[in-house]
């Protein structure tokens, strides 16, 4: 996902659906600046429509859930 013209790798809990962590393009954890920012409820709400349209792709494309694909 991109905001600002910078890229972002958003990483949430498979059981949950909560954000857990963001990564910048370069892999760092920003989490901490992202919250300071008061941007993580926003950052974990977006990331949550994104995440339900993937799973719905994987469910259709690969006939399993990214769940059941990650403890496979």
């Amino acid at each position: 996902m991109s905001a600002t013209g910078s890229a972002y790798v958003y990483t949430c809990d498979l059981a949950t659906g909560e954000l857990q962590m963001v990564q910048n393009a370069a892999g760092e954890d920003v989490s901490e600046a992202v919250r300071g920012q008061g941007r993580w409820e926003s950052a974990g709400s977006g990331s949550a429509t994104q995440r339900a349209d993937i799973e719905k792709y994987f469910e259709a494309r690969y006939g399993m859930t990214v769940e059941q694909a990650a403890t496979a």
